[in-house]
């Protein structure tokens, strides 16, 4: 799986790690679901990940307007690849325009 879920200090922590995609959607939904359901902040951690593909940022995207019309906080941490960073905006979507990304570094 390119993904876990660790609690740390008050916080649900998503490590995402080598290739996120539709083949490991349904369980990246599922952590997400979990996640958000703690009512704990959730943070995304990209560091590790290589590739994410269009049906990762779509649950990505769909969790962190979830988090922020229930009130949640839901960022993103580490440094986020520049491969990453356009497969959002590929996708239409600004990962460093939305309070979702408050945390991210830019390589």
């Amino acid at each position: 799986m390119g993904f876990t879920l660790e609690p740390v200090d008050g916080r649900c922590l998503v490590h995402l790690r080598d290739s996120v995609t539709v083949n490991c959607a349904t369980e990246l939904h599922g952590t997400l679901v979990e996640a958000l359901a703690s009512g704990k902040p959730v943070e995304i951690d990209f560091e590790r990940a290589t590739e994410v593909d269009v049906s990762a940022i779509q649950l990505l995207d769909a969790a962190a307007k979830s988090a922020e019309s229930s009130g949640g906080t839901f960022t993103l941490s580490g440094i986020l690849p520049d491969m990453i960073a356009k497969a959002f905006r590929l996708c239409g979507l600004d990962p460093f325009a939305r309070p979702l990304t408050t945390t991210v570094e830019c390589e």
